[in-house]
């Protein structure tokens, strides 16, 4: 009898061992999926915001551009001057905004190596547990002695 319950309880926490394994499983996809999913928006953000940028920048080009022509200094230095310092100032901004999208995607996936690994190890970790509880089932059992 005492056998037979030992057998059951060992089926039992294998078969729920087995069940976590499987639900870390299904977490990890999710993740990969959440991940993936927030990594497409931010690049629709970030597309966004750039074609923002640039809108603007070309806005303060027809500015200045008015100004110099009211003025009568088209194509002075200081117009020229203007007009490249504007320029510079987007471009540093596209690329700050592209280089913090590249960040945040090669962040999301480190986290997700780092959870395919934790998920590796509570496989490994299922796969031991298990083996020592069929080891320990099958280990010999003393037999008592008599007369001590």
């Amino acid at each position: 009898m005492a056998i037979a319950v030992v057998a059951g309880l060992a089926v039992v926490g294998t078969y729920y061992a087995y069940e976590a394994k499987e639900d870390a499983k299904d977490a990890a996809k999710a993740q990969k999926e959440a991940n993936r999913v927030s990594t497409a928006q931010q690049k629709v953000t970030d597309i966004e915001a750039r074609r923002q940028k640039v809108r603007e920048a070309r806005v303060r080009r027809a500015k200045v551009e008015q100004t110099s022509s009211n003025l009568g200094t088209q194509g002075s230095s200081g117009e020229v001057g203007a007009l490249g310092a504007l320029e510079t100032l987007t471009n540093t901004s596209i690329a700050q905004s592209t280089g913090a999208q590249k960040t945040a995607g090669t962040v999301s996936n480190l986290q997700q190596q780092a959870a395919d690994s934790n998920i590796s190890s509570q496989e490994n970790q299922f796969l031991s547990n298990t083996s020592f509880q069929l080891a320990a089932f099958a280990a010999p059992k003393p037999k008592p002695t008599k007369g001590t």
